[in-house]
């Protein structure tokens, strides 16, 4: 029987996801769902929904009676942190978009083999504090609410006595492209280095002068783990992965390397809020896009979300011991694919550059 994945969410992991499984295994159907529709064409089955509607979820889905794999990706955001992981509510709500996923997919009798869905180091607690260096899959979660226990406890309960195995994936900070998507690293500090260069100023570190490390990990090779994990059933059912790049990250050396991609100068960092400091740097984007015939994205669409950026380059970079993962699981389960992080992000900026998303 021909393989089918359904990938609910269209942000770098779920878009990512999605182009590899369309590009490297033409052997797979594949379909996606998400509340809007893609801003670009995708070959990909597509399908518009809200999931926090029950009934327009059982129809959208009513059609996918051929699913074997599901990637859940699909989150509601708060615009703070506190409220996105302690209010019941919001607890409440994205717990009942999962819900609706499987009831429909249930009710279609999709013959479903793997339900993925994902975490990541907020399961270990490091939104609260330090975290244990390094974070292991076996290390307890921190203590609740958030919706990561509402959903694992649901999917454990719900798998009881059903065919189909569930893989929990714990990424480290996700960073990668994705149309239309701007909660991403990426593209925001791509952004700040060309709106420091238009302004005439040398480019700073907008963090702390002794910044610790920080792991990520390229969306493009988590969406490879995905596939792997649905590939191997034997390693991946019912089992919990850490996914990073593979090594750490020390802005202090990132830094100096953006600056030369942008002939800028380079200035010791200058600790500052970037979702205060950005908010008004709109027109001078505009300035940007008209000089250099970029495509015609607003500010907000290419510069990202600046409280996640400040929440990475301030508050993580503090912690100690840093928020380290061991992959080391999933290494010996069988995955051994890695990146180097400082080359992801000059060759991501190149990317954008050559699609005429940042200036040269």
């Amino acid at each position: 029987m021909t393989k089918k994945i359904l990938v609910l969410g269209r942000g770098p992991i779920g878009w990512n996801t999605m182009e590899h499984f369309l590009s490297h295994r033409p052997d797979w159907a594949v379909a996606g769902a998400s509340r809007k529709a893609p801003p670009v064409a995708t070959r990909a089955h597509y399908v518009t929904v809200d999931l926090t509607d029950r009934a327009a979820t059982m129809t959208a889905l009513g059609t996918m009676g051929d699913v074997t794999h599901v990637l859940y990706t699909a989150v509601l955001d708060q615009p703070t942190f506190s409220a996105a992981w302690t209010e019941a509510t919001h607890i409440e709500t994205n717990l009942g978009m999962l819900k609706n996923v499987l009831d429909a997919l249930e009710a279609a009798k999709a013959p479903l083999e793997n339900f993925a869905f994902l975490q990541g180091t907020k399961a270990y607690g490091v939104h609260l504090g330090p975290i244990k260096a390094p974070a292991r899959e076996r290390d307890p979660m921190h203590m609740p609410p958030s919706f990561y226990h509402a959903q694992q406890d649901y999917v454990f309960e719900r798998q009881r006595g059903r065919a189909w195995s569930w893989t929990i994936y714990r990424p480290q900070i996700v960073v990668g492209l994705c149309p239309g998507a701007p909660t991403n690293h990426i593209s925001a500090i791509g952004a700040y280095c060309a709106i420091s260069r238009e302004l005439g100023l040398p480019l700073r570190f907008p963090g702390p002068l002794r910044a610790g490390l920080v792991e990520l990990v390229d969306a493009r090779l988590l969406a490879s783990a995905i596939a792997w994990g649905m590939s191997n059933a034997q390693a991946s059912a019912n089992q919990i992965f850490n996914v990073t790049n593979g090594d750490v990250l020390d802005w202090q050396n990132l830094f100096p390397r953006l600056a030369r991609h942008f002939g800028m100068e380079l200035e010791r960092p200058q600790t500052m809020s970037l979702a205060t400091m950005m908010a008004d740097k709109g027109p001078v984007w505009d300035r940007i896009v008209a000089k250099h015939d970029l495509q015609r994205l607003s500010y907000g669409d290419i510069s990202g979300n600046w409280m996640g950026l400040d929440y990475t380059v301030h508050y993580m970079a503090l912690q100690q011991p840093p928020p380290i993962l061991s992959t080391i699981k999933i290494r010996q389960a069988g995955f051994h694919e890695c990146r180097d992080t400082e080359d992801m992000f000059l060759a991501y900026i190149e990317e954008m550059q050559e699609a005429r998303y940042l200036p040269r």
